[in-house]
């Protein structure tokens, strides 16, 4: 049984949630707000943490580079790789540079010189010196001109990791030896990892490139444990940045993981959430408990003024009850003075004016369920119940109205319907002659475009011959060119031979000229000129022969000369010819390039109409479907038409006029004698009577 309470009571009880509310809801938000805001805090304390450490690695990375740098430039270390007499005496001093070195940083574990072989010559160990380390990628990098850090080693004495970092000795501008020192990554750990402190048992941890712990808070796992073993490992090696929360040995870790790109080196930060959160869950403990007695009072206080209006309300609940199991004739009696008195006596009210109601409006809706529109609810009612009644009238009186039209309408339907049936029957017909035209004009349109790509093919092939006849041609205009250089440069040459012929020919007048000299002086030497005129004779006859033979050689050049005007002027027209032609042909191709292209459109665009006619016969069997199917629709619409006339025969109605009963039953028999005829002779039904009025007593015309 349901308890209610006065207005007063509920307000107590409302106050007292409020209250509940105000105290939970806080309590959840300061939980959740304080887990987030130390969980937040805790990532940027392990992000600065991080950043700290990485920053603190690379100075002393940096610094270790600089102080091995700097001791590759010291005189006696660069003079140590010298296997010279005078490099072998400057070792005492290089060692002893390396020890003060070694004893002024105490991260040292060894320092050492190596010659440009491989050999470490000067060393802090003794037990090291003479060994070859060519075989060190650190010293092959250092020799190639780089500082290097690298080679990651477990000291077994100090179980701390060591590295090395090596730079290049230079001489006389090249690389002659390596200078190295073994560092001790402890004295990192101990200054910038150790001193953290996050929580109890939070760590900073560091790892190489490969995964490989080089910092950890469990030095067995130092050279041996990979990150790699893990899932949350393998994505810290992935990401280099960022952070991850996980589950190790039962409890939840947050680990902040940065990269130090220079080193291939992570350095992780870590923190077990449940320590950081143990103020949180022990102050949401302490609201819990008091929120608890809280609760425990509210409901002890909410029993006790329950309990006190408990038998009070009993009366009203049945009554209630007695009215929602639709008995109105139940009222009851109370007399309490409060609330509840005066919630008695309207409920009286209410079970008295909801049986008036009730009774007549159930007589009237009876008569609507038999199909009796003629009546109306006429019982006098207050507020909501009167607008029932008034819409219930108005319901009635609106349905009467619908009814009746109808009637009308649905005589025009049919009549719509027949229409309809028939201009799809012609939609179809139409259709079905359109897609046989079109196939037609398809298979046209493709016969066209099959002899258009015929066509395509031989203006692409008769291009192509004349691009080559063009090539012929034009080839043969630059030979002919040629040629007539070449022609050009004969007559040059000719013109040449004749100049000589003519220098040969004065040399013969001279030469003759010169033997009747000597046969003259010859003549008055006597006899003593006989040999001498001899001689003279046969110079004089040589030089005639050499004027003869220079007259004939000039004859033949000079008809040569001739021979090759006319060869160069034949050469000319020819040439000219050739350019005509090479014009005419260039014309002739530029003509097939245009009617190519042309054939091409034409293609394309024949393409183009035949896609377009698939696309409209597409359409078209398309209508000639949707036709078929608007005819079934008809045809199903006129027998849900003539199923509705007889539908409406089962009502009676009042103050319209509508189609008489003996035509409605006319219309159903004729369908039920031919169920798949459409009705055509019915006459068109329209109202004649002005629409209804209605008033708070019911229907008026």
């Amino acid at each position: 049984m349901n308890l209610k309470m006065s207005i007063f009571f509920k307000i107590v009880l409302m106050n007292i949630s409020l209250l509940l509310l105000s105290i939970v809801i806080p309590a959840v938000l300061v939980f959740v707000n304080s887990q987030s805001t130390i969980i937040d805090t805790t990532i940027r304390e392990l992000e600065q943490t991080s950043l700290l450490t990485q920053n603190a690695l690379r100075s002393w990375i940096d610094f270790l580079k600089m102080d091995i740098q700097t001791l590759s430039k010291f005189k006696a270390i660069q003079s140590s790789t010298n296997d010279s007499f005078i490099g072998k005496a400057t070792r005492k001093g290089a060692s002893q540079q390396l020890i003060k070195k070694l004893e002024d940083f105490k991260f040292y574990e060894t320092l050492s010189v190596v010659d440009q072989n491989g050999q470490i010559v000067v060393s802090t160990d003794e037990d090291i010196v003479g060994q070859l380390i060519t075989d060190k990628s650190f010293f092959n990098q250092s020799l190639s001109g780089k500082t290097v850090v690298s080679s990651l080693t477990l000291n077994d004495k100090t179980k701390n990791v060591n590295f090395i970092v090596s730079s290049p000795i230079y001489g006389q501008d090249k690389t002659i030896g390596v200078v190295f020192g073994r560092i001790d990554l402890g004295y990192f750990e101990k200054d910038f990892i150790y001193p953290v402190k996050i929580g109890t048992s939070g760590y900073v941890g560091m790892t190489s490139a490969d995964g490989v712990y080089l910092s950890h808070p469990d030095r067995s796992n130092l050279m041996k444990v990979k990150l790699t073993e893990f899932v949350f490992g393998r994505e810290i090696l992935e990401k280099k940045d960022g952070l991850r929360f996980y589950q190790w040995k039962g409890d939840e870790q947050l680990a902040v993981y940065k990269s130090v790109p220079e080193l291939g080196w992570i350095i992780v930060v870590t923190a077990v959430s449940s320590e950081l959160l143990a103020p949180v869950n022990k102050l949401t403990l302490i609201n819990a408990l008091i929120s608890i007695a809280i609760l425990i009072l509210a409901v002890v206080f909410s029993i006790i003024f329950g309990q006190k209006i408990r038998q009070s309300l009993f009366s009203s609940v049945k009554l209630i009850s007695e009215i929602s199991a639709g008995k109105f004739d139940k009222r009851m009696n109370i007399a309490t003075g409060d609330e509840i008195e005066t919630m008695a006596n309207e409920m009286n009210n209410l079970a008295a004016d909801f049986q008036s109601a009730v009774t007549d409006i159930n007589d009237v809706i009876g008569q609507v369920a038999v199909g009796n529109l003629s009546n109306s609810v006429q019982v006098e009612l207050k507020g909501d119940l009167d607008k029932l009644k008034y819409n219930i009238n108005k319901s009635i009186g609106m349905l009467n109205h619908t009814i009746t039209q109808v009637a009308a309408t649905t005589e025009q339907v049919k009549t719509g319907t027949d229409e309809i049936l028939s201009a799809a029957e012609n939609l179809a017909s139409g259709n079905s002659q359109q897609a046989a035209s079109l196939e037609e004009i398809s298979s046209s349109m493709n016969e066209i475009e099959a002899q258009t790509v015929k066509n395509d093919e031989n203006a692409s092939k008769a291009k192509n011959l004349v691009s080559e006849t063009l090539q012929t041609v034009m080839d043969g205009n630059s030979r002919m060119n040629h040629m007539q250089k070449s022609m050009e440069k004969i007559n040059e040459t000719s013109a040449n031979v004749s100049k000589v012929i003519k220098v040969i020919d004065e040399i013969a007048f001279q030469t003759n000229l010169l033997a009747l000299n000597a046969a003259v002086e010859a003549a008055r030497a006597g006899k003593y000129g006989k040999g001498f005129a001899v001689v003279a004779d046969e110079v004089r006859n040589l030089a005639g022969r050499s004027a003869e033979a220079a007259r004939n050689t000039t004859e033949l050049i000079e008809t040569s000369i001739k021979e090759v005007d006319k060869g160069v002027v034949s050469s000319d027209q020819t040439a000219t010819v050739l350019s005509e032609i090479t014009i005419s042909v260039e014309k002739i191709n530029n003509f097939i390039s245009e009617i190519a292209a042309a054939s091409t459109d034409q293609k394309q665009s024949i393409s183009e109409i035949n896609k377009g006619l698939s696309q409209v016969n597409s359409v078209v069997q398309q209508n000639s479907s949707i036709s078929e199917e608007t005819s079934t629709s008809a045809k199903e619409l006129s027998a849900i038409t003539i199923h509705l006339l007889k539908l409406i025969q089962n009502f009676t109605l009042k103050h319209e006029k509508t189609q008489s009963r003996h035509q409605i039953e006319q219309s159903v028999q004729l369908e039920q004698q031919s169920p798949n005829s459409i009705l055509l002779t019915e006459p068109e039904v329209r109202s004649t009577d002005s629409i209804v009025v209605l008033d708070n007593n019911g229907f008026k015309n």
